[in-house]
Order: C-alpha cells, then sequence, then structure tokens
C-alpha cells in the first residue's frame, strides 16, 4: 500500500463585491500554518491582517490583495489581532499569554 502524504490546504483570501455581488479577488499566499484569525485596518482604507497557527502575522493591500508585511511574532498560533488607534497592531498569542506591538506603516 503506497504511503500517501497529506496535503496541507493552502491559505487564501478572497475579496467579494457586495455591489456589483462577484468575486473581485483571490489571492493564494505561502504560509507554513493555517489562518487563525483576521482583522481589517488599521484605518478606514486599512489593510487585512492574517494571523496564523504558526505565529506569523501578514497585512495585505486590500484593494488587491498584495503582501506588504510578513514578520513571525511568536511560536505558537496567534488567537488575535488588535489595532490601536495611533496605528499600532497588537498580536495576542493565548498559549503564553503574550502580545507583540507592531506598526507595519511607513
Amino acid at each position: 500500500m503506497a504511503d500517501k502524504k497529506q496535503k496541507r490546504p493552502q491559505p487564501f483570501l478572497q475579496l467579494f463585491d457586495r455591489v456589483k455581488v462577484e468575486l473581485t479577488v483571490t489571492r493564494a499566499f505561502k504560509s507554513r500554518g493555517a489562518i487563525s484569525c483576521v482583522a481589517y485596518g488599521p484605518y478606514d482604507n486599512g489593510h487585512i491582517l492574517v494571523g496564523t497557527s504558526t505565529g506569523d502575522f501578514f497585512a495585505f493591500d486590500t484593494m488587491r490583495l498584495i503582501k506588504i508585511c510578513n514578520v513571525k511574532v511568536a511560536e505558537y498560533p496567534v488567537t488575535s489581532i488588535t489595532i490601536e488607534p495611533t496605528q499600532m497592531v497588537f498580536c495576542g498569542v493565548q498559549e503564553t499569554q503574550e502580545v507583540t506591538a507592531l506598526t507595519f506603516i511607513e
């Protein structure tokens, strides 16, 4: 019997235009883990922020879903992302009770 390697699903993001009622952009991205949390911000026309099960943080441009940031913030899953009004992003890890503050805005 052949030993089949189990394939891990490829993480992806999609934008859906609710006015046109159609899918506008789909973007797969490379990650060692699965998506564990998602947030939007830090301002009105902000970014899509993603935490993963391997402790990585990603930020994507909202219009084209182009990756603008990828940072390893923990060794455990990122369980929450919060945006502070001065545009700081806080990534929380429940397993270790760690919080990482970062900014990726130039």
